[in-house]
């Protein structure tokens, strides 16, 4: 494994799609923290906007959200009255940023996802290497303009680097990239959640923030409240299951933002399944590890999830999890057993499995730990990131 510091500084432009505690920004955030620790570098970090992570990355180097840095005298007030002013203010930021670019003579450019690339009339000029980091599969490049995305990626790339096979199987059909320039680095565990763990290793007492009963199973998901990650799907699957097994209640979970008219839609489910009392949407969290220390179970609904990191956070810790097969990463996290794989939106399949697991404790608490030690060997940011910079190295090697 790599380890030995490069003897050369380098500076690395890094390109993120946006600065919220999502996945991908996520391991952009813990990757570049991590370079900082074990490696000369210079770092440049430019996002759309501002958002949760913003002040986690201004320590690791040189950091511009567009949106927030670059207004001009009254740009705000003329956003909002003349869109063809607008535009020239658009103009005007685009030249700043190039110049800022020019000026700091970056040796690589690292764009963090696909969408990362929407961005890229602000790096049009650069002549230096580029790496991509896809987190997409087959849903979100499904559209036009994102297939035209997938093109200049590829076309502006020295290499890729996907996050999971998943990922490959679904950009098969789309553009022939050979494994030599897009080799596979899972998404990791993140360090956050493995300190706050164990900073809190007491089960957190979650009737403290809800009225549920104390002896309640809690069966929970973690992720933006919308259609790809399946939240009408975790109503349905908690329907059928019900609120009660063997004399005890079962309250069903979900953390995580969501549109206005999306929470609309589940609150509009949830009244009408009769789940009001037993299913609760709660809103996104800064720090989830409390909550997935209450978990009984995992149930990752999700249409189409590349490599979620919920999932490898709910396993580290050992909570048992249910995912569809096809949907993504979850198909090779538990090909060796590390979850349970039912087929894809079969909900009454899911029912079942989570049934079966919340009436045998032993089975349920030995999946967990298993989960557990699968995630701590195999997807640790040392792992990942001394992979991630090998390519890194390789592509400066060979520019």
């Amino acid at each position: 494994m790599h380890q030995v510091k490069s003897p050369t500084r380098r500076k690395i432009l890094f390109v993120l799609h946006e600065a919220t505690l999502t996945g991908a920004p996520i391991i952009a955030l813990e990757l570049m923290q991590w370079l900082h620790r074990n490696h000369a570098v210079d770092l440049l970090i430019i996002t759309p906007t501002g958002g949760s992570i913003e002040n986690e990355l201004k320590p690791l180097g040189e950091y511009i959200a567009i949106s927030q840095e670059l207004y001009f005298s009254g740009e705000r007030f003329i956003k909002d009255q003349f869109k063809f002013i607008t535009n020239l203010a658009r103009k005007h930021r685009i030249k700043i940023i190039k110049e800022k670019i020019r000026d700091w003579k970056p040796e690589l450019v690292y764009f963090n996802s696909l969408v990362a690339w929407e961005q890229q009339s602000y790096f049009d000029e650069i002549d230096c290497p580029v790496i991509t980091h896809i987190h997409e599969m087959s849903f979100v490049i499904g559209s036009e303009e994102r297939q035209k995305l997938l093109n200049i990626a590829i076309s502006r790339s020295c290499k890729l680097i996907l996050c999971s096979e998943s990922v490959r199987t679904s950009l098969a059909s789309r553009a022939d990239i050979s494994s030599s320039i897009a080799p596979v680095v899972h998404s990791f565990l993140p360090e956050r959640i493995q300190k706050n763990i164990t900073n809190n290793p007491d089960k957190f007492d979650i009737s403290s923030i809800i009225d549920i009963p104390k002896d309640a199973f809690v069966v929970g998901c973690v992720g933006t409240v919308c259609w790809r990650k399946g939240s009408d799907l975790f109503i349905q699957v908690a329907k059928i299951i019900g609120k009660q097994l063997h004399g005890r209640p079962i309250i069903y979970l979900w953390i995580g933002h969501g549109h206005q008219e999306e929470l609309r839609r589940i609150r509009h489910d949830i009244a009408l399944s009769e789940m009001a009392d037993s299913v609760f949407f709660i809103g996104g969290k800064t720090d989830v590890s409390h909550f997935y220390q209450c978990f009984d179970l995992f149930l990752l609904t999700s249409r189409e999830d590349p490599f979620p990191l919920v999932m490898l956070e709910a396993a580290y810790c050992s909570i048992p999890l249910i995912g569809f097969s096809g949907s993504g990463g979850i198909e090779e996290f538990g090909a060796d057993g590390a979850a349970v794989l039912v087929p894809y939106l079969d909900i009454n399949a899911m029912a079942e499995e989570a049934l079966t697991l919340l009436s045998e404790p032993d089975r349920r608490v030995a999946m967990g730990q298993s989960a557990r030690e699968y995630v701590i060997n195999n997807f640790n940011s040392e792992i990942s990131c001394n992979l991630i910079y090998d390519v890194i190295e390789e592509t400066l090697t060979y520019k």
